[in-house]
């Protein structure tokens, strides 16, 4: 900053100061507070739950979010979508519908 020897220049510095002195301490403030609070229970119960929707949040938009079981009703658990799958590729591979490898590779001997 260029100097006035007015005092004009060196009366701004000093207010610019003080702003920046009284941000300085409100931050301070609110930062002892928020680590206060942070010993507390409940906060700690706060700070999982949103822990928990972020999670969520970031979660890959190209996942599953639900599937129709045999009954054409919608499934939209985890839990419920999991065993779905479990459900379609054990029919799948191991159904009645397919054959056993044994016999394709003897009918061709």
């Amino acid at each position: 900053m260029k100097k006035n020897y007015d005092g004009v220049s060196f009366e701004r510095y000093k207010l610019v100061k003080e702003d920046k002195k009284a941000i300085q301490n409100a931050r301070a403030k609110v930062h002892k507070e928020v680590y206060e609070k942070l010993d507390t229970k409940e906060v700690e119960k706060d700070i999982y739950r949103i822990a928990r929707i972020r999670e969520r949040k970031t979660r890959d938009l190209y996942t599953v979010r639900c599937v129709k079981d045999e009954n054409q009703k919608v499934l939209v658990r985890d839990e419920e979508i999991k065993e779905r799958w479990r459900k379609y590729f054990d029919k799948l591979f191991n159904g009645s519908s397919t054959q056993d490898f044994d016999d394709l590779f003897s009918a061709r001997i």
